[in-house]
């Protein structure tokens, strides 16, 4: 404010007043005036610059604002995209159990499986473990039995030998041995007595079948097919029996082999061992066969029949 105006000022409101001053005293408080009129042109150019340094600062806000809310706006777009990131690995995650679950379905089926075939495996070793110890028995088995045989075929060979001078026929068969004599040698035709002249013959087989303790004995009568019907004979089934049963009692009786251990049987015409259409053929079927088995051999004496 100008100083015309203040005196103005003062000058009206002393009329007004309707008081009356000197001029010092307006002078002092003209100056008076002028000091805080300066002191407000002071403060309002105080306030001015600070207006000035607010509306900087409110405009440095703004930009700010503007570039905060340009961020906001990029991290919104960032947070879009981070909340879908995150829904595809809920989603990824969800499969990922769920194909884990499978699995592990799968791992319990397998370790099912796995017990089982263990169980198996240990079946199966337990089987072999056997097989194995049945197939040492069988070889140790085999292994006797085979020494057994071999043992066998030398008193086969020995019992061959020294029957070698008599009028018999010797065969082995499944490690029994045959011998073979024929009817006219033992027996008048349709009868079942010893001839005298036969009994050296059986004296010397006795004496075998003493020594080989060991063996079983089997006498089998055989006739040819030409029938016979007498009082004493109805068949020839009952001629072929009696005739084996008159040589076991001659062994049993007068070379004292145990009841135990011989046998007879009758077996007629039918296990010929060649023709009946010719007179050589009836003769060979026409005999008696003494045989000794091996009795330490577990054999079923039908299969050596």
């Amino acid at each position: 404010m100008k100083k015309s105006q203040i005196f103005l000022t003062l000058v009206v409101s002393f009329f007004l007043t309707g008081c009356m001053v000197s001029k010092t005293q307006m002078e002092e408080e003209i100056g008076l005036r002028d000091l805080q009129t300066q002191k407000l042109q002071a403060q309002i150019e105080e306030l001015s610059k600070e207006y000035d340094s607010l509306l900087s600062e409110v405009r440095s806000l703004k930009k700010t604002n503007l570039d905060l809310d340009k961020e906001v706006s990029k991290l919104k777009g960032t947070v879009q995209e981070k909340d879908k990131e995150i829904k595809k690995f809920l989603a990824e995650k969800a499969e990922w159990q769920q194909a884990e679950e499978g699995l592990m379905k799968d791992i319990g089926l397998l370790k099912e499986d796995v017990a089982g075939l263990e169980k198996e495996i240990l079946a199966k070793d337990t089987k072999i473990k056997t097989l194995g110890e049945s197939l040492a028995q069988t070889e140790k088995g085999g292994q006797q039995a085979q020494e057994i045989i071999n043992r066998l075929k030398q008193e086969n060979e020995k019992i061959t030998a020294e029957i070698s001078d008599l009028q018999v026929s010797v065969r082995e068969e499944k490690g029994k041995l045959i011998i073979t004599m024929l009817d006219k040698i033992l027996f008048d035709s349709g009868k079942a007595d010893i001839k005298e002249k036969a009994k050296p013959t059986l004296d010397k087989l006795g004496k075998i079948l003493k020594e080989y303790g060991n063996r079983e004995v089997l006498i089998e009568g055989h006739t040819d097919d030409d029938p016979i019907s007498t009082a004493f004979f109805p068949s020839n089934w009952e001629l072929s029996a009696r005739r084996a049963t008159t040589v076991l009692r001659y062994f049993v009786e007068g070379h004292k082999i145990s009841p135990k251990r011989i046998s007879a049987a009758g077996y007629g015409e039918y296990r010929p061992v060649d023709s009946n259409s010719t007179i050589k053929g009836k003769a060979n079927n026409r005999r008696v066969e003494v045989i000794l088995l091996p009795q330490e051999l577990d054999i079923e004496r039908e299969k050596l029949q």
